[in-house]
C-alpha cells in the first residue's frame, strides 16, 4: 500500500514536471534567443560604439597635437614678431637720431655759411671802400706828381715870359703842357673844386705868341 502510494506520487511529480516544463521550459527557451539575439546585437553596437570612441580618441589626440602645434607656432611667431617689432623700433631710433644729427649739422653748416657769406658781404664792402679810398689815392698821388713836375720846371703861367730866349719859350710851354693835363685829369675825375687854389693860381691870361713855332734866333 505504501509502495503503491509513493509510485502514484512519483507518477504525479512526473506528469507535473513535464507539464511545468512544457509551461514555462518553452517560454525560457523564446526568452533565451530573445536575450542572445538583443544581447549580441548590443554587443555589436557596442563594438561599433567602441570603433567610433577609438576613432574619436584619434582624432582627439591629433586636434590636441594640432592645437600644441598652433601653439608652438604661434608662440614662435611672437618671438620673432616681437624681434622685428624691436629690430623695427632700434632701427627707427637710429634713424631718428641721424635725422637730428643731420638737422643739427645743417644748421651748423647753414649758420657756418650765413657767416662766411656775412664775412664776404663784409670784405666786399670794405674792398669797395678801399677800392674807392685807393682810388681816390692813387688820383690825389697821379695830381700831386704832377703838380710837382710843374712845380719842377720853375715856371710861374702868371709871369711874363721873353719870347726871345729858346729856353724860357721851352719851359714855359713845357709848364702849360703840364698844366693843362693837371686841369684836365681834375675836371675828369672831379677834382677841381679840391685842386681850385692851384688852378686859378695859374689860370693868366697868356701870351699865345709865345710859342716854340714862332720863337726867332
Amino acid at each position: 500500500m505504501i509502495e503503491l502510494t509513493l509510485n502514484v506520487i512519483m507518477e504525479i511529480d512526473l506528469k507535473t514536471a513535464r507539464i511545468l516544463a512544457k509551461r514555462y521550459l518553452g517560454g525560457t527557451v523564446v526568452v533565451i534567443l530573445l536575450f542572445s539575439g538583443t544581447l549580441w546585437k548590443f554587443l555589436d553596437e557596442n563594438k561599433q560604439l567602441d570603433e567610433k570612441r577609438e576613432a574619436l580618441d584619434v582624432q582627439e589626440q591629433k586636434f590636441s597635437q594640432a592645437q600644441i602645434d598652433f601653439e608652438k607656432y604661434r608662440s614662435n611667431n611672437e618671438i620673432l614678431i616681437n624681434q622685428k617689432k624691436q629690430d623695427i623700433e632700434r632701427r627707427e631710433f637710429i634713424v631718428n637720431q641721424l635725422e637730428k644729427e643731420n638737422q643739427s649739422k645743417s644748421e651748423a653748416i647753414q649758420q657756418r655759411a650765413k657767416q662766411y657769406s656775412d664775412a664776404f658781404d663784409k670784405i666786399q664792402t670794405e674792398r669797395v671802400t678801399l677800392g674807392a679810398a685807393g682810388q681816390q689815392k692813387a688820383e690825389d698821388d697821379h695830381i700831386n706828381q704832377l703838380i710837382s713836375d710843374f712845380s719842377a720846371i720853375g715856371v710861374n703861367l702868371n709871369d711874363p715870359i721873353n719870347c726871345k730866349d729858346k729856353d724860357a719859350v721851352f719851359r714855359y710851354n713845357k709848364a702849360k703842357a703840364n698844366f693843362d693835363e693837371i686841369v684836365g685829369f681834375a675836371y675828369a675825375h672831379k677834382l677841381d673844386k679840391k685842386y681850385d687854389v692851384f688852378i686859378n693860381g695859374q689860370s693868366g691870361i697868356f701870351d699865345m705868341s709865345c710859342r716854340p713855332s714862332v720863337v726867332t734866333e
